[in-house]
């Protein structure tokens, strides 16, 4: 069988699995970050200015773990962009330069600043916030903060080749299948108002002391960029994918009235024009299953995070194709044998009838992540499955 049949053959088990049906072979995806440069001579920090050897050492790791499909998102962070800004970019380098990591900022939006924002959200993120965050293309010489710009915009035109190249290899000559890409996108009002402008604390104080100006400015977001979301025309494969981020810290009430009425409008015009979402279920969203159960059927892939992956497939039953099977945690704490064990468990208790992709919970950021246990695991899946 060529790479070009193997490929073929592996999305079409996907989309079987996607769609409920039960597929020639369970898909296996991996969700692979920068832990899979565990051993690599070459720092991370490196690698982002070494677009061969970024392939070269992401190659690597086929060699020793197997997998059909994959998820990996871009590598979001800019370290000689953010230097020339002096600062105060969300994603830094780790101490090491093996990882990246996110770092909180307390100098966004305050709460004073409701009205100012809900006038004019583009006016407040251009005249307050940007001079706020990023003083020093405000306060300096104008030609040192136009090279500032300039260095961080060669930065991330460089990025999207620097990811893309190993993804068009592995798929020449593995015929590994993406799973993210396609149309079908959203970005929440308020998980752009808990990422980007109040903040994790400050937003969920808000919710409480605050609602009445806090909905406004969710208003005021989704009227700026909603149409573009629902608009949006995705393709069939690969798929769409949403990884939400407040949902997991807030009650029902909550999430029915200012997260599920855009998300569910964006998965079902989606699912309108022949594609489908991944849906990121960060943290804990067994509270919230009820709500997707007035979806169309296979409207959604849920990649199960930190729920009970049995009661996830109880609660949805055959509606809905679950992503995972099996956890980082474990994957980092427990024997192999203890990791094999709850692999079969899943694939016999979730996947027996197909709607079922087995990968982790979780991306590998760590190299602690991508570790034996891991590879054995996935390599039981693959044999196990047959």
């Amino acid at each position: 069988m060529s790479m070009h049949e193997l490929y073929e053959q592996r999305k079409a088990d996907i989309l079987k699995a996607a769609n409920c049906e039960k597929p020639g072979l369970m898909p296996i995806m991996e969700y692979p970050g920068v832990g899979v440069f565990k051993n690599s001579q070459v720092l991370f920090k490196d690698l982002l200015n070494d677009g061969e050897a970024y392939k070269r050492e992401w190659m690597s790791h086929y060699e020793e773990i197997y997998c059909d499909c994959y998820i990996h998102g871009n590598v979001g962070v800019y370290p000689k962009g953010n230097a020339a800004l002096g600062g105060g970019m969300g994603y830094h380098l780790s101490p090491d330069g093996r990882s990246y990591q996110h770092v909180a900022k307390d100098n966004r939006m305050r709460e004073d600043e409701y009205p100012l924002f809900t006038k004019d959200p583009v006016a407040f993120i251009k005249n307050t916030l940007i001079p706020r965050i990023y003083p020093k293309l405000f306060d300096g010489d104008f030609e040192e903060a136009k090279n500032a710009i300039k260095i961080l915009l060669g930065e991330m035109a460089g990025r999207g080749p620097l990811v893309a190249a190993p993804a068009a290899q592995a798929e020449e000559e593995y015929g590994i299948v993406p799973m993210r890409g396609g149309g079908g996108s959203i970005y929440v009002a308020l998980d752009q108002l808990f990422d980007r402008y109040r903040g994790f604390k400050n937003t969920l104080i808000d919710l409480r002391r605050n609602r009445p100006q806090l909905e406004e400015a969710c208003n005021a977001l989704h009227e700026l960029f909603f149409q573009s979301f629902e608009n949006g025309i995705p393709t069939t494969f690969p798929f769409g994918m949403h990884n939400p981020h407040i949902p997991t810290y807030i009650g029902n009430k909550d999430f029915d009235q200012l997260y599920w009425p855009e998300q569910s409008t964006v998965i079902r015009n989606v699912d309108k024009h022949g594609g489908k979402m991944i849906i990121n279920m960060e943290g804990r969203w067994q509270k919230f299953l009820d709500n997707f159960l007035d979806l169309p059927k296979a409207s959604v892939l849920l990649q199960v995070d930190d729920d009970d992956i049995f009661e996830v497939r109880q609660k949805v039953g055959n509606k809905f194709c679950i992503m995972g099977g099996a956890k980082l945690s474990t994957i980092i704490t427990s024997s192999k044998q203890a990791n094999l064990d709850y692999a079969k468990k899943v694939i016999d208790e979730v996947g027996p009838d197909g709607a079922l992709i087995f990968g982790t919970d979780k991306m590998w950021v760590t190299p602690s992540e991508y570790n034996q246990n891991l590879i054995d695991v996935y390599e039981f899946a693959r044999g196990y499955r047959q």
